[in-house]
């Protein structure tokens, strides 16, 4: 590398943290599905430059938050049935993968899914949905993650956002599980599965949570109208 060479990194720009603030009222639903955003809008509430909230609005966009169109701006994303049980087909494959490598992971990666286990227990006993959904996703990505595989990783953490997206329809947006015990008790119980060898139990009992949370979505795009969007 030569010597004169100098990288700055910025910390956070007042683009990144106007939309950091716009995805966590998203995924709290306070921005519901189909809320249009404009730059002015965005600008107004977050006193930046309408510049500033238009990279904001690019970030969402990017992340597939937002979907913007000519001459109308950007909206919050509408979800489709198709989108919903492409992800969920995705994450049951990579998911009973995960699960299939256990007897043959590290010892580090079991610890990695025995902490998720324990941080989402902790997020289910102080009734905290919105950090529940948060340790939800890292769970799953501990499973994905017994396969080793930075290439897989990459692939799962590029579904998280979506994945968090439609988990706050489901966690924070409608609360169709009232109980976070209950949510807690069906990880724990894959985890648990695992640890003691029994691999078929486990694989039946992620495909078990996985079609119902895949049910309940279609079910709340159905009652909404979206499952035609």
């Amino acid at each position: 590398m030569p010597a004169t060479l100098k990288i700055e990194v910025a910390r956070s720009s007042a683009a990144e943290q106007v939309a950091a603030a716009l995805r966590q009222s998203i995924m709290l639903a306070e921005l519901q599905p189909g809320t249009p955003l404009t730059e002015t809008a965005v600008a107004t509430a977050a006193e930046v430059a309408r510049s500033t909230a238009r990279q904001a609005l690019q970030l969402l966009v990017n992340q597939g938050l937002l979907v913007h169109q000519r001459n109308r701006g950007a909206r919050v994303v509408t979800p489709s049935e198709r989108d919903v049980r492409d992800v969920y087909r995705t994450r049951e494959i990579l998911e009973t993968a995960g699960i299939l490598a256990w007897p043959q992971a590290p010892l580090e990666a079991h610890q990695s899914v025995a902490l998720a286990t324990e941080r989402l227990q902790d997020a289910a006993a102080e009734q905290d949905w919105e950090t529940l959904s948060d340790r939800d996703m890292g769970f799953h990505a501990s499973i994905v993650g017994l396969l080793a595989s930075p290439r897989l990783d990459g692939l799962f953490a590029n579904l998280s956002t979506e994945v968090q997206f439609y988990a706050a329809l489901l966690y924070v947006g409608n609360r169709e599980r009232e109980d976070p015990l209950a949510v807690s008790a069906d990880h724990t119980a894959i985890y648990e599965a695992m640890r003691e060898g029994e691999i078929n139990q486990a694989l039946q009992l992620t495909r078990s949570l996985l079609r119902t949370n895949l049910d309940l979505l279609t079910a709340i795009l159905r009652r909404r109208g979206w499952n035609e969007c």
